[in-house]
């Protein structure tokens, strides 16, 4: 799994937990995915046939995301995506969120940008998803946006180690080695890598 879906499984997670609290089954989202597949399994058999309300689509929408987590089939996204178009974004607004996982997992860019930054217009306070954003401005090489949003995201959880490498990754991709060096180190030093660990990945 790479940096980057390691990333926003973990924030796909985190404000659902947050966001809708009767999501907490969701949990196991950060478990293996082993366990993932066969709670996705349930979660699609269970709320399928009620699924008329507009937080019920929310809740297989998000079975879906998770099937496709555990199988990588690109079919269970655009699933979910049919799913959350007949939800109404001004009674859950968490839809534009999944909108915006979903979308960077399939690479359109533009769309998860779009409805990442509509989310954030509507729950300012939830700047987790400046994560989703920042790696959708990286992709779109938008860097001095690109960066913003990942501080802005590394200021709310600041424990993530992941969030430096993208920037490290970033100011390289700039020239910008010091300021590159420096993110580098926040990183190597959440994961407890030694100096010599850390010389060793940058020479390969």
């Amino acid at each position: 799994m790479s940096r980057e879906h390691r990333l926003y499984k973990m924030l796909f997670c985190a404000i659902t937990l947050g966001f809708l609290s009767f999501f907490i089954s969701w949990y196991l989202l950060i478990k293996d995915d082993i366990v993932l597949a066969s709670r996705a399994d349930k979660s699609i058999e269970v709320i399928q046939p009620r699924a008329t309300t507009d937080n019920s689509k929310i809740e297989l929408s998000i079975s879906y995301y998770q099937k496709f987590v555990e199988s990588k089939e690109e079919k269970y996204l655009d699933t979910a995506i049919n799913i959350l178009e007949k939800v109404d974004a001004k009674e859950v607004p968490f839809k534009d969120y999944i909108l915006g996982v979903i979308y960077l997992e399939k690479n359109e860019k533009e769309l998860s940008l779009k409805y990442s930054e509509h989310f954030l217009q509507q729950a300012p306070e939830y700047q987790e998803t400046q994560l989703t954003r920042g790696i959708a401005l990286m992709r779109l090489n938008r860097y001095p946006e690109a960066i913003k949003a990942l501080n802005d995201f590394a200021n709310v959880r600041p424990e993530i180690a992941d969030t430096y490498e993208l920037l490290d990754e970033i100011y390289l991709k700039l020239g910008q080695k010091e300021k590159a060096e420096q993110y580098n180190s926040k990183a190597d030093k959440l994961l407890g890598k030694t100096e010599d660990d850390s010389k060793l990945h940058r020479s390969e």
